[in-house]
């Protein structure tokens, strides 16, 4: 790399400096003359050129009160300087230049053009810092002495014609169709023209001073090839014609194309690019490249055979459906005699005395038609073809287009159709029913013969039959309210007698389905002769009624037995309570005159009232089982076991303990209470031993939710494992108070009334289990809870 991009590598190797420190680099890497102050106006850092202009050592102006008489000339000059210095820390402003001499060591002076520019806000404490810089006018722009005029002769005139140059260079500048920018080696922008400012969206004040690298003008894959453009340009060499894609202000892309050129101004090497906006160019060879693929793509993959042959009859244009038809391949085919190679020979003298007329008038009797034709293949085998030609003219010249296509299948389909047809009939004509086809307005298309057979019309006389003649009475608006209905929305079914030319009638099923061809509505339908199923149905229609009356009788009785329970129940109780009663009053009035025998009678007496009255109560449970509407809930079943321990109020030394976490289940909550109160009740009334455990657990079994409830008690011997489901089945002693041989019936009818089954696992002297399921979505007849 030549020296000239060393500056720029040195500044960049500075990276991570203060602000400050990191100007003072970059007014180094700069070829004219640059001060730096501090906000007081001393000097802290003077770069090389300013060295080098006036030849000074460092300790001369370092920190030192800016400007020294002995740096500068005149003394108006040197003022306007301290005022520029004033604003500029003062209110940062900018003020406008001032023309001064910078007197070196050896006494020479340097006509200058001084700028000076505030930078505050640097960072890490600093009040800022104040650029100036100085540019070398030579004798071209010496400020007017005193008394001299301005545009009088000497430099002045000089100055004038320099500016009128810079004006007319501007102006050129400024108005270039083509975006003009100027940018330093890091990409900064410098200047730009109204077209750059048009092509990018941004005014130049907005651009100037910042670099298109980290700016959002290029997309991210396009910031290396510009970054490389620079490089290039730091060497001197220009770049170009390269196109770049450009994210504008306003969010929308512009594709440009930009030239770029290594410039020297006031000794700083820049870049001049020019960038012109080719985005409607893209567009339109875009479009044209997407025209021409099309093209080729359509007439590749068309599924005809496209061909051009020219004035003389050669091919000029063959596609590859062409190619896979006739078997010649392009390259055999192009530029050829296109009748020597697809025509059969016998055709061939027709073909070209209509293409001597072609070739003068662009027309023939083919021309504008569809024709089908016999082809030839490259094997020398026929084939049908249906051919439409169009004549253009290109280059004065007529020129034919064909496109062609195949049509050996569409022969074979029709063949194929006419042998179908034929089947069609045979099927129809054997269909038990009748067949119909009517068009829109009701006149039969199509039928059987089994229509002829039945109806006894003739074929002649179908043809001109109304549907709607073929009924009477009430079933003639019947079939053209079905009919009206098959049209509009595609199908209906209608039940009628059809009347035979004879006066016959037949009662009928009539099916109409809706069908669409070549654009036109029909209605298609099957009739079935319904009169074994009106025989049928007058039949079931008898044993429905037979059934509901039966019904009706069975829910009386029902009823019945229902209300003689719970009066048989009333009736049984009051006796028991006068028994009861009475063995109360014997005990207190009589206790000590029958002895302790005698109230042990009493005693015995007494709870066996309990146990009848025990019974009577779990009759009347078990019988409403199934027939009282409960609500179906989702029922929280380990809250409700918690609540039936609570209930049951076990002896202290029986624990009952819950397995995990018990499922919500779909249920009745006081029959799934019935079935818990039963089988943790049994568990806790039999336990034999000083220390009872009952435990209640349940797991997921697929479409059911099991449990279990197990106790430590005496156990069951596996032969009565049937019998204590049923009623009235108890294996304790008859005296016992509690047991009445209905608590596991109950549970065993709840759960099959859910669909589910309970059984019990039992070893004597080693406790029993007894499980249940319950389906996860029980279809039991009791209403749900809305």
């Amino acid at each position: 790399m030549t020296g000239r991009t060393q500056p720029a590598r040195g500044i960049a190797d500075r990276a991570g400096q203060s602000p400050a420190d990191l100007l003072s680099g970059f007014a180094d890497a700069v070829a004219m003359p640059v001060v730096l102050l501090t906000a007081n106006a001393r000097i802290r850092h003077a770069n090389a050129a300013f060295i080098q202009t006036l030849d000074i050592a460092a300790e001369h102006y370092l920190h030192k009160k800016f400007p020294h008489r002995w740096l500068m000339h005149p003394q108006k000059a040197l003022a306007q300087l301290r005022e520029m210095l004033h604003r500029a820390v003062q209110i940062g402003a900018n003020p406008e230049p001032a023309y001064l001499s910078l007197r070196s060591s050896t006494g020479s002076e340097i006509p200058t053009e001084a700028h000076v520019r505030p930078l505050p806000n640097l960072g890490q404490g600093s009040d800022g810092l104040i650029v100036v810089t100085f540019r070398n006018t030579g004798q071209l722009e010496t400020p007017p002495s005193a008394g001299q005029a301005e545009g009088d002769g000497g430099g002045n005139s000089l100055r004038n014609k320099l500016k009128r140059s810079e004006e007319r260079f501007r102006l050129l500048f400024e108005y270039a169709p083509d975006g003009y920018y100027l940018c330093d080696l890091n990409g900064r922008f410098v200047d730009g023209n109204r077209a750059a400012e048009n092509i990018v969206g941004y005014p130049r004040e907005e651009l100037i001073g910042k670099s298109f690298l980290k700016l959002n003008l290029l997309p991210k894959s396009q910031l290396t090839r510009a970054a490389r453009a620079l490089l290039q340009n730091a060497a001197g060499e220009p770049t170009g014609p390269d196109e770049f894609t450009l994210h504008r202000k306003d969010g929308s892309q512009v594709t440009v194309e930009i030239h770029t050129y290594p410039v020297r101004i006031q000794g700083q090497l820049l870049v001049l690019g020019i960038a012109r906006d080719i985005t409607e160019r893209k567009r339109v060879e875009e479009q044209l490249r997407r025209s021409e693929e099309r093209f080729s793509v359509m007439a590749d993959s068309a599924q005809d055979a496209i061909m051009m042959m020219d004035a003389q009859g050669r091919v000029t244009f063959y596609n590859k459906t062409a190619q896979t038809m006739f078997g010649w391949t392009a390259p055999e085919v192009l530029g050829k005699d296109l009748h020597s190679l697809v025509m059969p020979e016998r055709y061939r003298d027709t073909y070209l005395r209509g293409l001597a007329h072609f070739r003068h008038t662009g027309q023939g009797s083919a021309v504008g038609k569809i024709l089908e034709l016999t082809a030839l293949r490259k094997d020398g085998t026929e084939f049908p073809i249906e051919i439409s030609l169009a004549g253009v003219e290109l280059n004065d010249e007529w020129h034919a287009i064909g496109i062609i296509r195949d049509i050996t299948e569409r022969q074979q389909a029709q063949e194929a159709i006419l042998k179908e047809k034929a089947f069609c009939d045979s099927v129809i004509n054997s269909m038990p029913g009748v067949f119909y086809m009517l068009d829109e307005d009701g006149q039969h298309v199509r039928w059987n013969k089994n229509l002829e057979r039945v109806t006894g019309y003739s074929s002649d006389e179908i043809a001109h039959i109304h549907p709607v003649d073929l009924f009477e009475g009430p079933d003639r608006q019947h079939i053209t309210e079905a009919m009206a209905t098959v049209f509009a929305k595609g199908q209906a079914t209608a039940e009628a007698d059809l009347v035979s030319k004879s006066g016959r009638k037949t009662p009928y099923f009539l099916t109409g389905v809706r069908v669409e061809r070549d654009g036109k509505l029909y209605l298609i339908g099957l009739g079935i002769d319904i009169t074994e199923r009106r025989k049928a149905q007058a039949i079931l229609e008898k044993l429905n009624a037979d059934l509901e009356a039966s019904i009706q009788e069975l829910d009386r009785s029902n009823r019945e037995l229902r209300d003689f329970a719970h009066i048989t129940a009333h009736d049984l109780k009051a006796p028991l309570r006068g028994i009861a009663t009475m063995a109360d009053w014997l005990d207190q009035d009589c206790g000590e005159q029958i002895g302790p025998e005698g109230r042990e009678n009493l005693h015995l007496l007494r709870s066996r009232v309990d146990r009848m009255g025990h019974l009577i109560n779990g009759i009347l449970r078990y019988s409403e089982i199934g027939h009282r509407d409960q609500a179906v809930e989702i029922v929280d079943a380990h809250a409700l076991v918690q609540e039936v321990i609570e209930q049951i109020a076990p002896p202290n030394h029986i624990e009952i303990q819950i397995e995990g976490t018990l499922p919500s289940v779909e249920a009745e909550r006081t029959r799934l209470t019935q079935v818990f109160q039963n089988l943790i009740g049994n568990a806790v009334m039999y336990i034999d031993k000083p220390q009872g455990q009952v435990r209640i657990s349940a797991r997921d079994d697929g479409e059911f939710w099991e449990f279990r409830v197990t106790d430590n008690g005496p156990g069951i011997e596996p032969q009565h494992f049937g019998r204590i489901f049923e009623m009235f089945q108890t294996l304790s002693s008859s005296d016992h108070s509690e047991s009445t041989g209905l608590g596991l019936a109950t549970v065993k009818k709840i759960v099959d009334l859910y669909g589910g089954r309970v059984w019990i696992e039992s070893e004597i002297g080693h406790g029993s289990t007894f499980i249940f399921t319950l389906p996860k979505h029980p279809k039991h007849k009791a209403r749900k809870q809305e």
